[in-house]
């Protein structure tokens, strides 16, 4: 993800803009807050709102199918269901549940 001076003021979290741990974290936080993991493709359509951005972030996670009660991005960005789109990402102890949660590391 690429971040504007504006949009990493408010996630950042104080961090480094060019230090990839601090970069992610950021990602998370700014995921999580617009509906991350619950509404996967709307976090994604917040950040870029492409539908085409959100299918293909969807299919390099490899969770493009929107069928069967997956969600995918309508016309306004916001999933049709509330099921999540990356569910191994997403369950209790999924990769994004304690990222937007996690200190800043500092290096030493």
């Amino acid at each position: 993800m690429q971040f504007l001076p504006a949009t990493w003021k408010r996630y950042g979290g104080g961090g480094d803009i060019h230090a990839t741990s601090d970069a992610i974290l950021a990602a998370a936080r700014l995921l999580r807050a617009n509906g991350a993991p619950a509404d996967m493709a709307g976090a994604l359509y917040a950040y870029n709102p492409s539908r085409r951005y959100v299918r293909t972030v969807s299919a390099y996670a490899g969770h493009s199918a929107p069928t069967r009660g997956r969600s995918s991005a309508t016309t306004t960005g916001r999933s049709s269901t509330a099921t999540p789109c990356f569910p191994r990402a997403t369950r209790p102890g999924g990769l994004l549940q304690p990222l937007a949660d996690r200190p800043l590391a500092r290096p030493g």
